[in-house]
């Protein structure tokens, strides 16, 4: 080709792409498909969608707003479906979901939903994500640079849920390794939010702020000032890192309850920054007798590196005595009783303190798995399902419905992430494209009260790469039919551990085959950052992943056998 005619032809190839933008008028009164094609879309100003309206975004559209204090105002429905390889991105908007806005469905996976979305706020002073009365879950995401990175809040008697899975969440990060981090990373007012945080990175910002019923596990926070957990009725905290800390981690009570409960379990304290006199790895306070401390459950946690562990604060109405704060079975790196002693602050130290810490066992060495915690739920069931590959047609996939202490009066909802929803535990669905498609399963059984949500992401061809064929369906199994079913492959059992890791990731699973096996590793961002393939001993496999040189964050791990190919989401935290 004429080198001349071919940048020819890249220039107008540019000028069409930079000429498909949109501009989104002020009000949204009419429901909404936002696509690559007509991306990107400049909000400039104030913009409502309203009630009867709904926005869908698809993978890959970028959404910019004017910065400021230009806000997206929903009273309808706002929902991003962003992909691994194709991320939504938002910059420039305080988006706002209004009391009035359609909340985040499980049975359905509509409203209120956010995955693999890049949301870049307009800095100091302002919030990313604002949620007034609103369940919300958001999954595989980044929020980014605003003082409030997420801002939940009920009005009234108003309940809400709220689930973060697999995200990282910044607040403003300070220019200079010297500076000051800005903003509340995430901040839950009142007690009539239900929280649930998982696998996500948490940084950079003065503190975190929970409130209401949290279930907090697997997290990694780090370079905040501090956490803080505003408890009244129950908490669940389990197997989290606090790292470089300021002012560590704060436990308030102020409830009335005395049955509720505090889990702070298999979790990590580690490295105080420079920080004012008195800061302790864990602070725990109690500031008047009307309150009523709960039942806690302070275990199998390590806390290491820093002058002051642990202080006890607050006021005690009879200073010839106090209350003894249980800290047995946990590791404080090593030291002597006497060490430890002296990192103490507590009624020892002084009797209008209200409390004395117990840490007459201690552990001996560090606890390096998660811990097991029997927590109070409120669903006796499990929804469940794993995916498996037909051999005899490249085109189709297993899904086995593997889903706990159902009965014959259970309803099973499914939503397949394309829009269209089905029912009955042994459903067939045909999707119309190749890509990545987040499959929900809803149980319930109005007899036994039991509630359950499931949700994953699916997608293949059959060679594990996307977008080549014209579409491929699913077959739902109960697990119990599989064994009519001849000569199944699949890739079972898979299992990986510890998961957090700090770098190196124990692979196990077992293949009724022995084809090439490739186990890669990408990104939220999509980039494939680690590749092996090996031929397994049919039956099993069995390899210990050096991942040390990867950046902290959430990854997703892909293991392909043949047409067969399973997804995992692993963290790595250090």
């Amino acid at each position: 080709m004429n080198f001349r005619k071919f940048l020819t032809l890249v220039a107008v190839a540019f000028t069409s792409v930079l000429l498909a933008q949109t501009t989104v008028p002020a009000i949204i009164d009419s429901s909404q498909v936002w696509t690559n094609a007509g991306s990107p879309y400049y909000i400039n100003q104030n913009t409502l969608i309203d009630s009867n309206s709904s926005v869908v975004v698809l993978p890959g559209v970028e959404i910019i707003g004017s910065g400021s204090n230009t806000k997206l105002l929903i009273d309808g429905e706002f929902r991003v479906m962003g992909s691994v390889d194709s991320m939504v991105g938002i910059s420039g908007l305080i988006i706002t979901y209004n009391k009035e806005s359609r909340g985040y469905n499980p049975n359905n996976g509509t409203g209120a939903y956010m995955q693999y979305a890049d949301v870049v706020g307009t800095g100091v002073a302002n919030r990313a994500i604002d949620l007034q009365n609103t369940d919300f879950k958001i999954v595989d995401s980044k929020v980014t640079n605003a003082y409030y990175t997420i801002y939940c809040y009920n009005q009234g008697y108003a309940k809400s849920k709220l689930e973060i899975d697999g995200c990282e969440l910044q607040g403003v990060q300070a220019a200079s390794s010297s500076g000051i981090h800005q903003g509340t990373v995430l901040t839950i007012y009142g007690d009539s939010t239900t929280t649930t945080i998982k696998y996500s990175e948490i940084s950079y910002a003065r503190y975190l702020q929970t409130a209401g019923k949290v279930t907090m596990e697997n997290c990694n926070v780090h370079h905040l000032d501090q956490v803080q957990f505003y408890q009244k009725v129950d908490m669940d905290i389990r197997c989290n890192v606090f790292e470089n800390l300021m002012q560590g981690v704060l436990l308030k009570v102020y409830g009335r309850d005395s049955s509720a409960v505090f889990n702070f379990v298999g979790n990590t304290l580690d490295s105080l920054r420079p920080s004012p006199r008195g800061m302790a790895l864990f602070k725990m306070e109690y500031i008047t007798s009307s309150y009523v401390i709960p039942v806690l459950n302070i275990s199998q946690n390590n806390f290491l590196t820093a002058d002051n562990k642990i202080t006890l604060y607050g006021s005690n109405s009879n200073p010839s005595s106090s209350t003894s704060i249980d800290f047995t079975n946990n590791y404080w790196g090593g030291i002597s009783s006497a060490a430890l002693d002296s990192a103490i602050t507590d009624y020892n130290d002084d009797i209008l303190i209200f409390g004395t810490v117990d840490y007459s066992s201690m552990l001996s060495s560090p606890v390096l798995s998660c811990p097991t915690v029997n927590v109070p739920t409120d669903t006796s069931c499990q929804a469940s399902y794993y995916i498996g590959v037909d051999t005899n047609n490249a085109f189709n996939m297993y899904i086995v419905n593997n889903s706990v202490n159902t009965t014959s009066n259970t309803t099973y909802t499914w939503s397949f992430g394309d829009g269209t929803y089905g029912t009955g535990s042994n459903p067939t669905h045909y999707y119309d494209t190749f890509g990545y498609y987040n499959l929900c399963l809803t149980i319930e059984d109005s007899l036994t009260g039991c509630y359950s949500v499931y949700c994953d992401t699916i997608g293949m061809d059959s060679l594990g790469n996307y977008y080549k064929r014209e579409g491929f369906s699913i077959t739902v199994l109960n697990e119990s039919d599989l064994l009519s079913i001849e000569n199944p492959v699949l890739v079972e059992d898979v299992r990986i551990y510890p998961n957090p890791s700090a770098g190196t990731l124990n692979l196990q699973a077992i293949a009724n085959s022995s084809e090439l096996m490739r186990v890669s590793l990408n990104s939220l961002m999509g980039q494939e950052v680690y590749m092996s393939e090996v031929r397994p001993i049919e039956g099993s496999y069995s390899r210990s992943l050096d991942l040390t040189q990867l950046s902290n964050g959430v990854y997703v791990l892909k293991i392909q056998i043949g047409s067969e190919i399973v997804f995992k989401r692993i963290s790595i935290q250090r």
